[in-house]
């Protein structure tokens, strides 16, 4: 799945598990990579723009509604997310050692 179309995904669970607004654009800011053809800070900003727009917007509201999720599908997601986040916090922990 091409990643605009994974975070225009994510963002309305997100919403539906509690999270606000600036929360959603933080963490996809955080999770967007710094492209190596040129997207600058700027262009990541707009981008975490449009997906939150479409999260908490009308749109986001249309798809919410369609796909109706249980509170148990918010709660296994949030734990995804948890884990995914305790997977990436112990990776930066871990020492990383180098061949020479």
């Amino acid at each position: 799945m091409d990643e605009s179309r994974l975070d225009a995904a994510i963002a309305p669970y997100m919403r539906c598990a509690g999270y606000k607004i600036q929360k959603v654009a933080n963490e996809l800011y955080r999770h967007t990579p710094a492209r190596p053809h040129g997207q600058n800070r700027d262009e990541r900003i707009d981008y975490g723009r449009r997906v939150v727009g479409y999260a908490f917007g009308t749109a986001g509201d249309i798809d919410i509604a369609n796909i109706n999720p249980t509170q148990e599908q918010i709660q296994k997601f949030n734990r995804e997310a948890e884990d995914m986040e305790r997977e990436r916090i112990n990776r930066q922990k871990r020492p990383v050692f180098r061949l020479r």
